[in-house]
């Protein structure tokens, strides 16, 4: 029975994505089954792996949120043996006003990941970050537990109240709902006092959370992998995740830490 595990911020350039991919590629080579949903509008995280915007493209993410009918097994690719990807489609950027007046809508995608359940061992959901609140709440409702990436600034911490306040409106709905494990993302430096500091804000937010010990590092490696996916298009770059992009980086190490220590608590 697969764990979910909803990826989000409201706050843009995160790490949300880049998150997603490399915690995801990271399960896989631990030898989980592991399924990555682009569940944002950007989709940035189809882009990783080589799956570009096209409005024709049949069997995305759109579909789990239109018919109660789909079969979300048809949306599904392989990325690789473990991996298993459910793109974007770029008609989900603006589609929020045609759910909006939905009876149940929240629960929308909930119904379909309870489906998929069964074959696999994660599942992962990459979330939009503010500008898009209801497709939020549908992660929120789906999800067993939150990871949130977080830059250690000011401006990113101070947007921490705005995602916990949603998390505390889902746990009404969604009893399993865990709490949220912040992980620190493009840092340079953290101080064991800065940590310290960081989690009495997180758990300051009137939701119980936890503080990765494990932080992912602002390494060219990373940067790397960001700035290819998005010429992925006219340099025939695919496989973008950092193990697969730049093996034994310091942002691949990072990575394959985070992965074992998230393992580790959930054991």
């Amino acid at each position: 029975m697969a764990i979910v595990i909803g990826i989000t911020h409201t706050k843009g350039g995160t790490g949300k994505s880049t998150t997603a991919v490399n915690m995801s590629a990271g399960l896989a080579k631990k030898n989980k089954k592991v399924l990555l949903i682009d569940f944002d509008q950007q989709g940035t995280t189809s882009k990783f792996f080589g799956v570009h915007s096209d409005p024709e493209q049949n069997d995305t993410v759109l579909n789990l949120i239109e018919s109660a009918r789909y079969n979300p097994k048809n949306a599904i690719l392989g990325v690789s043996d473990n991996l298993h990807l459910i793109p974007n489609h770029p008609f989900l950027n603006g589609y929020e006003p045609a759910l909006i007046n939905r009876e149940n809508v929240n629960f929308f995608l909930k119904r379909q990941i309870d489906g998929l359940r069964d074959l696999f061992d994660y599942i992962i959901i990459d979330t939009a970050g503010a500008d898009s609140y209801l497709f939020l709440h549908m992660v929120l409702r789906a999800v067993d537990d939150i990871i949130i990436p977080s830059k250690a600034t000011n401006a990113d911490l101070g947007e921490l109240s705005v995602i916990y306040k949603n998390i505390a409106l889902a746990m009404d709905d969604n009893p399993a709902l865990v709490q949220p494990k912040l992980l620190l993302t493009q840092t340079i430096s953290v101080s064991k006092k800065q940590k310290e500091l960081i989690q009495e804000i997180a758990s300051n937010q009137g939701v119980a959370s936890k503080l990765f010990k494990q932080t992912i590092r602002n390494t060219a490696s990373l940067a790397n992998m960001r700035f290819k996916s998005f010429l992925g298009e006219d340099i025939g770059f695919v496989g973008g995740d950092v193990f697969s992009s730049d093996p034994g980086s310091p942002g691949a190490q990072d990575y394959e830490k985070f992965v074992a220590e998230l393992m580790e608590m959930q054991a």
